[in-house]
């Protein structure tokens, strides 16, 4: 099973995977979201197999058992790591592996903001039924604040070096505070992470008994993301 791949899956259908798709939109639904980026192409986005909504548990629709369940920059979107976490896990097969691809903040334009702290990631799990369905304004203002660009691009290597500049003007941070305070879901990175933050934060949650699953691989930063099983 993929997590939302969009236009860039990694274990593409058309590839000869046999892989299911989930996501929050169906693929007309995506294709009208990516319309306006034209680097990428809508050839490349897939028939999304299970279209769940926002904050609804997968396994809510999805029946299946799968031995590789793959979120590749998923996890920073969702609105709780936990609930996230665990919606994988009881997704797999016995044996199976969840694997996780994931921006280090320090390459990419979260490159200010803090890291996510584990109190938040607790407190999210015990969000009420309105917070489940949208990301907090305090996430909105703290995006759009602090989002950089380095020479120009989002992502970049470790060993560029250059001047940020920030992407949205103080009226656009207005206005997106304001875009949060209603019923619609605005799809940005609501946790920040460096690899070994991630690292000791899934364990400490398996410490205190609030996932299951502890880590058996891990790959640090290639260009801008890092990989962990």
């Amino acid at each position: 099973l993929e997590i939302g791949p969009a236009h860039n899956a990694i274990l593409p259908k058309r590839d000869g995977f046999r892989t299911k798709t989930v996501d929050y939109l169906d693929r007309d639904g995506l294709v009208e979201k990516y319309r306006s980026f034209t680097q990428y192409d809508p050839n490349d986005i897939e028939e999304v197999d299970y279209v769940i909504g926002v904050g609804e548990p997968m396994t809510n629709a999805i029946r299946e058992r799968f031995d590789l369940v793959l979120a590749s920059h998923v996890l920073e979107h969702s609105l709780s790591v936990i609930d996230f976490i665990n919606d994988c896990t009881s997704l797999l097969a016995p044996g199976g592996v969840v694997s996780l691809i994931v921006p280090d903040h320090r390459y990419t334009f979260d490159r200010f903001r803090e890291r996510s702290s584990i109190g938040r990631v607790i407190d999210a799990a015990d969000a009420d039924e309105v917070r489940r369905k949208t990301h907090s304004v305090g996430t909105l203002a703290e995006f759009t604040l602090n989002a950089v660009k380095h020479r120009g691009a989002t992502s970049w290597a470790a060993d560029h070096r250059g001047e940020y500049r920030f992407v949205h003007s103080p009226d656009e941070v207005r206005e997106n505070i304001e875009r949060a305070r209603g019923p619609e879901y605005i799809d940005v990175h609501n946790w920040v992470f460096s690899p070994h933050h991630l690292r000791l934060l899934l364990e400490d949650l398996h410490g205190l008994g609030l996932i299951s699953v502890r880590e058996t691989a891990f790959q640090d930063t290639i260009g801008h993301e890092f990989f962990l099983n």
